[in-house]
């Protein structure tokens, strides 16, 4: 299987990062200006502009969908969005959305941005990618902190709670970490760690 990378700018900002397959194995002859040479057992096709440009139509219906997302720790429905323009992208820049795949990296996908032919983290939408990520493991922490509070007040255990509610308070605090704002990558951010 072969493909061809492209950066797809939204019109939210975000930069899509698109596989654009140009050969593959296919039961029948799939829509998009594919071809199967005589004997042959893998269907190809050039990665014009004219196929790329098929394939980010067929992309565009998904991405007219509204979306669910998280902000301030509440979910909010987010209207769909349309493509504003695209361009091929070097293997260097495919590296770049390659080191957000799924994990503690992937929260920074939404802040690559595509500055005068450049594809790069926005520090600003990354910092803000960071203290979501803070909230969201704040409040999974903050739940059974609220336990473990409650569990050494009722048994008089006032040491234990106080320990357990200055866990609290630096929990709450964590968004606000001076750290965040002084990052200047994003590989210091993904370095950050509630203490």
């Amino acid at each position: 299987m072969s493909e061809v990378y492209v950066a797809a700018t939204l019109t939210n900002g975000q930069v899509a990062h698109v596989a654009i397959q140009t050969s593959g194995r296919f039961p029948g002859r799939p829509a998009g200006g594919w071809a199967k040479s005589e004997g042959a057992f893998e269907w190809t096709r050039a990665d014009s502009d004219e196929n790329i440009e098929y394939e980010l139509a067929r992309h565009a219906q998904l991405w007219a969908l509204p979306t669910r997302e998280t902000q301030g720790g509440n979910i909010v429905i987010m209207p769909g969005v349309s493509l504003v323009s695209w361009r091929r992208i070097s293997p260097e820049e495919h590296a770049l959305f390659e080191q957000d795949r799924p994990g503690e990296g992937s929260y920074y996908r939404s802040a690559i941005v595509d500055r005068g032919g450049v594809i790069q983290h926005d520090m600003a939408k990354a910092r803000e990618c960071r203290r979501e990520r803070v909230r969201q493991k704040r409040s999974i922490i903050l739940s059974r902190l609220d336990g473990d509070w409650m569990k050494a007040t009722g048994q008089g255990n006032k040491q234990k709670a106080d320990e357990v509610e200055a866990e609290r308070q630096k929990w709450r605090d964590a968004p606000a970490d001076p750290r965040i704002d002084a990052a200047q990558s994003v590989e210091e951010l993904k370095l950050l760690k509630v203490e």
